[in-house]
């Protein structure tokens, strides 16, 4: 439907300016000379409309591509954010564990069973698994008490994302610890809980204090789990479902301390990532081929590549970036289509004025000025409207923008820049035809 209506505004557009565009480029100089009279108010009222239609035209075409300029903007510089991990040259397999078979410790043992695998292929650097992947869409919230922080109020619980993960997948997705210790295994279901936080559940509820060493008591619902977890470690903050959002506080605990309620998460969303130097392809045949030796009723759910996973995540926005560049580019077009066809029939209609004055003296370059002065007035005006127009339309654009403000002045003056340019070149064809009139068929019409 969208595309079916650009095609008919196009067609519509086109239609009207193209037209009159040909009607005078094609108008008859020597024709013109002998039927041209003075103008009448008629012909000004006329001329008023057109050049007010041109107007129009210019400041919704600034209007458009100031916006455009802005989500382009945007849009640049939210590919250039940086998730909080490493997606390149790294493969995503999400399986599907049957929940009655696959608990946090007995998951870990079949995981270990295929790196084992998968550590033997040839281009595997390193693997680790997660109970979610980030950028996926998953999340899982849970609220926990900090030892020695009593909360003063019910509200006043902290919360924080939580992801279950296996020895390694920092290193596969190349998160740095940023203090203390990863996960080895010997944290095991036996041993004592402990996990890693992220740099802003540290930032946000630890400001004050070393977070290394205190003890969380993690709640999952109307469950509390039966044992404490110590905070071994910090990494970076992650993204976990899209680019433009803040960082949400999160914490990683081992994959056999999982606790029973959320066990099923686990078996659902089970979610290896592989680095790897070798082809995404022929890695994912390797892991369906290693896969069906481990088990052969675990059912591969998604291989893509991480980067896939990340770049879907602002699909949307590149679809309606791509829409609207091209409504914007044919706005332009049309713009300049239909400066033209106004100084083409300018010129069409001042022919014999011209020819009189060059042959009173008038230079080339005079006429070539006296054109595009013309052109160049009705791009001023549109500009200033346009630029006033612009400023009220993007507010509208706030929630669509990304680290750009509505009024990013570069913007605003690349797009009046780049607009004045092709109302110029539009302007130049019909004023370098000007500048051909033959001065002496001028006269002869006299």
């Amino acid at each position: 439907m969208i595309g079916f209506c650009l095609c008919i505004s196009v067609l519509a557009a086109l239609a009207v300016n193209l037209v009159p565009a040909f009607r005078a480029a094609s108008a008859d100089v020597n024709k013109d000379l002998k039927s041209s009279s003075t103008s009448t108010g008629a012909d000004r009222s006329r001329s008023r409309a057109r050049n007010a239609l041109i107007v129009s035209e210019i400041v919704l075409s600034l209007v458009l591509l100031i916006c455009a300029g802005l989500l382009i903007k945007s849009f640049a510089r939210l590919e250039r954010v940086n998730p909080g991990f490493d997606y390149h040259r790294a493969l995503a397999v999400r399986l599907a564990l049957p929940p009655a078979k696959y608990s946090g410790d007995v998951a870990k043992q079949f995981y270990d069973q295929l790196a084992l695998r998968l550590q033997a292929v040839s281009g595997v650097d390193s693997l680790g698994a997660i109970s979610a992947l980030p950028m996926s869409g998953l999340t899982a919230r849970t609220e926990f008490l900090i030892s020695g922080k009593a909360p003063a109020r019910p509200s006043d619980v902290p919360g924080a994302q939580h992801r279950w993960v296996t020895p390694g997948y920092f290193a596969a997705m190349h998160m740095p610890l940023l203090r203390g210790r990863d996960f080895t295994e010997h944290d095991t279901k036996e041993s004592a809980g402990v996990v890693v936080i992220d740099e802003a559940l540290a930032r946000r509820f630890f400001a004050d204090s070393d977070p290394i060493g205190t003890h969380l008591r993690v709640t999952l619902g109307d469950v509390t789990s039966d044992r404490d977890y110590e905070i071994i470690g910090i990494v970076p903050s992650v993204k976990h479902n899209t680019l433009t959002e803040e960082a949400l506080p999160t914490f990683y605990g081992p994959m056999p301390q999982i606790p029973k309620p959320v066990a099923g998460f686990l078996a659902n969303n089970f979610s290896v990532v592989i680095r790897t130097s070798m082809d995404a392809q022929t890695v994912a045949e390797f892991v369906r081929r290693e896969l069906r030796t481990v088990d052969s009723d675990v059912a591969i759910s998604t291989v893509k590549p991480l980067e896939q996973i990340v770049t879907a995540s602002v699909a949307s926005r590149r679809f309606n970036l791509v829409l609207l560049v091209a409504f914007v580019g044919t706005a332009l077009l049309l713009a300049g289509v239909g400066i033209y066809g106004v100084i083409a029939f300018l010129v069409a209609t001042r022919t014999r004025e011209i020819g009189v004055r060059m042959a009173l003296g008038a230079r080339r370059i005079d006429v070539m000025r006296l054109i595009l002065g013309h052109g160049l007035k009705l791009v001023l005006v549109g500009v200033a409207v346009g630029l006033l127009g612009a400023l009220i339309a993007t507010r509208g654009l706030t929630t669509l923008l990304f680290a750009t403000a509505p009024t990013d002045p570069p913007t605003y003056a690349g797009v009046a820049a780049l607009l004045t340019l092709v109302a110029l070149l539009a302007s130049y064809i019909p004023a370098r035809r000007a500048t051909k009139v033959d001065p002496l068929q001028a006269l002869r019409s006299e």
